[in-house]
């Protein structure tokens, strides 16, 4: 599943990505059961494992909820495979990205099957064919975006531990219960807020949100598996740059 052309999808740090903040008033199973307060050694060393640990698992199934503006949000239901930075995942997007059904992705390509797919091959005169593949566009593109949040989600460096204790804004957040699995709720930085689970430190949710709390995003970690995913054989794919003008066209509607 590659691009010609070579663009990637921009790795950026998780608590970056969209200009996102803290989401903690998202609760889990169970209620609260302490107040914040500083990172301890144990919790600071848990959150720089937690992206690497991702990747030595190698991959999962995910489920991602963005809110990008009023009224307009991107779900994925889908799978990743953090070692090859490739995923797969059905789209449900309201007052954004409209027409998109599912994606395949890597850093060099993004596939979309597009309800409106088959009027624009037929216009430009091409045979039918299920997906489009595209360079990735994480500055324009909103579903890029959330696509290159659920790849940077996996590290291959282990984080400095001591460095997330001084980050201004790392703390302890609470002990809950996710989907039945113990958890420590831990931010890193302003932005960031991981689940972890208490067991082992496995990620299960990762949440965010801008300034002013209104661009909520919230990862959850479904099963960790280590997933192959090769994409649609070539046959079943067209080139955006074969439809022209007709595919800036179909996302300007």
């Amino acid at each position: 599943m590659t691009r010609r052309t070579g663009s990637s999808i921009v790795r950026v740090a998780a608590s970056g990505l969209l200009g996102l903040a803290v989401l903690v008033g998202c609760g889990g199973d169970d209620g609260p059961a302490s107040a914040e307060r500083p990172l301890t050694s144990e919790e600071s060393a848990m959150l720089a494992n937690a992206l690497f640990d991702n990747v030595e698992r190698g991959g999962a199934t995910f489920s991602l909820a963005v809110q990008v503006g009023d009224g307009a949000t991107i779900n994925l239901q889908g799978e990743v495979d953090w070692r090859a930075h490739r995923g797969y995942a059905q789209v449900s997007a309201r007052n954004t990205e409209q027409g998109v059904r599912e994606v395949f992705w890597s850093d060099d390509a993004v596939l979309e099957s597009r309800d409106d797919l088959a009027p624009l091959l037929e216009q430009a005169g091409l045979p039918p064919a299920p997906w489009v593949v595209r360079d990735p566009d994480p500055v324009g593109r909103q579903l890029d975006q959330a696509l290159a949040l659920v790849t940077a989600l996996a590290a291959e460096q282990r984080d400095n531990p001591l460095l997330i204790e001084q980050e201004p804004g790392s703390a302890f957040v609470r002990t809950d219960t996710l989907r039945d699995v113990p958890v420590v709720v831990l931010r890193y930085g302003e932005r960031a807020v991981y689940w972890l689970a208490a067991d082992d430190g496995r990620l299960l949710r990762f949440e965010s949100d801008n300034e002013t709390n209104t661009r909520p995003v919230v990862f959850d970690v479904m099963a960790f598996s280590d997933v192959t995913i090769d994409g649609p054989p070539v046959d079943q794919i067209v080139d955006v740059a074969d439809l022209g003008e007709l595919y800036d066209a179909a996302l300007a509607t």
